[in-house]
Formats: C-alpha cells, sequence, structure tokens
C-alpha cells in the first residue's frame, strides 16, 4: 500500500506500507476481492483517478511516454500541466495515436533541459475499458474500472478491509506489549508521538534468533520447510521509566529536526547525501516493476514508481523488518543488499576510453546516466508465493531480498557469496565498487 501524505506547502510525502489484509491473500483471492466490491459497490466500478496523484508519482505502469509534439517541448493551447485528458477525435495526440490506443489518457508534466522548463506527455496507453462485464476473471486485470491506480473508489475500499495492523498511530496499541499499562491520559499523545518517531517503544529482541530460529529462505521457497512459530517481539514504550538528560534532549531534537525521527515499524533510505542523488529520481528510480514487457504481468505487481531522494518503508513483518536491520549493521557495505545497488543501463554504456576524451562536465553527465540507483522496494505476485523487499531493477530483482515471511533469513549461499564475500551480481555494483 502507498500512503500518500499531502502538505499545505505543497510537499507530498510517501510511506510505502507493507500490512497484510486479515482475511485474504491478493496474490491468491484477488478475484474474490473483486467480486465482492463489485456486487457491494457496483455503482463504483468506474474510471476514477484523483488528479493529485499525477503530481505525487512518476508512473511507469507500461505506459507508452510520448515526447510533446511540440518541437519546443511547450504545453499546446488549452492544455494545462497534470491535467488528465483522453485521446479523441480533435485532440492534439488523435492523428498520431488514436487508431493504435482509442481512448488512452495522457497528461502533460514538466521537466527541467539545460536550464529550461519544457514539457514531456505521459499516456496510460495499455489501459482498457469494459472488461470488468467479462464473466473471466484474467479479463479484469487490465480494466481500468477494477485497478486500484485508476479507481479511488476500490482504493480505499482495500485500504478499509481489515488488516493486521491499523493503517493510522492506532496500529502501535497492538506492536507494543505494554499498551495497557500506560495511564489512559497519555494512551493517545504516546501513539501519536510513536507514529510521528518523536518517542520511539524500546525493541527488546535476542539477536541470536535469527541465527538459531530463523528457517534457510532457499529451503523455504522449495517447500523443504516451514516458517518456525516466532513469540511476539518484546516492543514496549515503558512509559514509567525516567528518561535521562540525553533521552530528553533527544526528544526534544526531534520535535524540530524530522530527520532524527524514527519510527519503530519503519526503515528510511535517505539517499540525499550521496555524490549523485539525482539519479534517484530518473528512470532507474524502478521501485515495483514486471520487467516483462507484458501489460498483464505487470499487474500483478504493485505499480508505483517513487520519486524524491528517500523513501520509507513500514512493515509489519516485525521480525523481518528486524532481521533486514540486522543485516544492515552486520554488512554495511555488501555491494548487493538493500541501497547499495546501482544498475548500469548498457543503453547508455560509454567505454573509459571514450569517456576519457570528454571534458569533465560531459563526462560526469554521461557517468551519471549511466549507473541508476536502484531503490528498495516490494514485489508480490501471484505466481511467487513469497513476498520479498530488495533493491528492484528494470528486468528482475538484482539484490539480497528478504523473505516477506516471519522467521525466513537470506539462503546460507547467498549470504555467504554476496553478503560476507561481497561479490557482485553481473551487471551491477555497489557504490564503492572499484567496477564504477
Amino acid at each position: 500500500m502507498v500512503i500518500d501524505k499531502y502538505y499545505k506547502d505543497g510537499t507530498v510525502k510517501t510511506v510505502h506500507v507493507w500490512n497484510r489484509l486479515r482475511d485474504y491473500d491478493p496474490a491468491k483471492d484477488w478475484a474474490k476481492l473483486l467480486q465482492r466490491f463489485m456486487k457491494e459497490q457496483p455503482n463504483k466500478v468506474k474510471f476514477d483517478f484523483p488528479q493529485e496523484r499525477t503530481k505525487a508519482l512518476v508512473w511507469d505502469i507500461m505506459p507508452v511516454i510520448f515526447f510533446n509534439l511540440d518541437p519546443n517541448k511547450q504545453l499546446p493551447a488549452g492544455k494545462k500541466p497534470y491535467t488528465l485528458y483522453r485521446v479523441v477525435p480533435g485532440d492534439v495526440l488523435y492523428p498520431e495515436y488514436g487508431k493504435k490506443y482509442p481512448g488512452a489518457y495522457y497528461f502533460y508534466y514538466p521537466y527541467q533541459w539545460e536550464g529550461k522548463t519544457e514539457y514531456a506527455i505521459a499516456s496510460f496507453a495499455f489501459l482498457q475499458f469494459g472488461k470488468y462485464k467479462s464473466k473471466n476473471p484474467e479479463d479484469w486485470n487490465l480494466t481500468a474500472e477494477l485497478n486500484p491506480m485508476f479507481n479511488e473508489s476500490l482504493n480505499r475500499w482495500l485500504m478499509s478491509l481489515p488488516r493486521q495492523y491499523p493503517l493510522d498511530h492506532t496500529r502501535f496499541k497492538y506492536i507494543c506489549v505494554d499498551f495497557k499499562s500506560v495511564p489512559k491520559l497519555y494512551q493517545e499523545p504516546m501513539l501519536r508521538l510513536a507514529d510521528l518517531g518523536i518517542i520511539t517503544p524500546d525493541v527488546n529482541i535476542d539477536k541470536n534468533i535469527f541465527k538459531t530460529k530463523f528457517v534457510d529462505g532457499q529451503l523455504y521457497c522449495e517447500g523443504k520447510v516451514k516458517p518456525p512459530k516466532l513469540p511476539v517481539p518484546d516492543i514496549r514504550f515503558n512509559a514509567g521509566r525516567i528518561l535521562t538528560q540525553k533521552e530528553a534532549t533527544e526528544m526534544i531534537a526531534r520535535v524540530f529536526d524530522e530527520s532524527r525521527r524514527k519510527v519503530v515499524d519503519e526503515m528510511t533510505f535517505d539517499y540525499s547525501k550521496e555524490k549523485n542523488p539525482r539519479t534517484v529520481d530518473e528512470k532507474g528510480s524502478v521501485l515495483y516493476d514486471g520487467g516483462t514487457g507484458n501489460p498483464d504481468a505487470r499487474t500483478e505487481l504493485l505499480m508505483f514508481q517513487h520519486t524524491g531522494t528517500s523513501i520509507t518503508l513500514r512493515i509489519d513483518e516485525l521480525w523481518q523488518l528486524f532481521y533486514a536491520q540486522y543485516l544492515m549493521e552486520k554488512y554495511p557495505d555488501a555491494p548487493m543488499l538493500f541501497t547499495n545497488v546501482y544498475y548500469l543501463n548498457p543503453y547508455r554504456y560509454i567505454s573509459n576510453d571514450k569517456l576519457k576524451k570528454l571534458d569533465p562536465k560531459m563526462r560526469e553527465e554521461i557517468i551519471g546516466r549511466m549507473w541508476y540507483k536502484l531503490h528498495v522496494g516490494f514485489v508480490y505476485t501471484r505466481d511467487d508465493p513469497t513476498p520479498w523487499f530488495g533493491a528492484v531493477g528494470l528486468n528482475s530483482c538484482i539484490s539480497v531480498q528478504i523473505a516477506l515471511v516471519n522467521g525466513v533469513r537470506v539462503s546460507q549461499e547467498a549470504e555467504e557469496e554476496y553478503l560476507i564475500k561481497k561479490k557482485d551480481m553481473i551487471g551491477y555494483y555497489s557504490q564503492n565498487s572499484s567496477k564504477r
């Protein structure tokens, strides 16, 4: 689930949430969910794309990206940025694309090029309409009316279904085992402060459990072992504990400095201090991507592409969250673990000999476009029973992945090869690699 938080100053903060439905497995029960929605809310089965979402996200859902037909890359008369239009007779795109993509939706978006603002066009060309009437559930995958990205009513209905934890601050009622011992006067404030990361509940776990209880990921995927039964993580508010001066000072600092906040069930990856943070904003920052070229296959995945120089993941499989943090502490410079992954674009590759002949400014520009920093994201398909998170490339997962199943660790082989020996996968290198 992707939650966008809109602020009065125009900024948008996004949290990518892994929070299972209590009564359904979307990978297996997607048709059942859609059938229930159509039965309960037949009047809401329609194309309903929120206008503000065009600004919050960069779309990479098998769309055709058209560059503006105007050679000056400016807005045509009567058109506005981030406003949805349809390819219909009389539209500026109809002569070029009307027959191939009848009824496609598109919008103009601005971008900077050589110091000037120009405009390109993003089009959801693959979408189809009316297929929700089919009796074959496979036909529902591409119909806009049953796609939560393009039907806000369906999106909000899915969000309202019971989940393992609530989506708001009240989730800490269930995460913190000592919540009921907190005086009622302070319960609501503590829930909200924990959600903001101003206070961080104490996590009391024995890290040896990752070695003694967790099962090998490869054996789990092959069906040879089952995930272990683990105790509820010992997470506590410890409301009666007296804070040290250092803890009190830190809490006050977090009120004014958002970068110092820490939410116990979230991981934030900040790329802003790296040498080339703009690569995070470009095409290589793919977060969710089927990569098969088959739009039907892509609809089986979460289909957002994230923008910005940081990304926040909230994970309800708490043991896996703590396991990922444990790996990051143990292998901080492992080349294939989470944020250390870059993708080398073969279509923009230029040999070192040719790069040396270019002037420094041009060389830096080309290197920036050759190498794409990859975000961490979730992947979950109907064909793969094991969901996971890790760095996601244009065509496949290309990092050491963490299964989103409590008690499943990285396979022994992967840990030895890519974390201990720091081996690179072919074509993908860490930011510290000499091959870069």
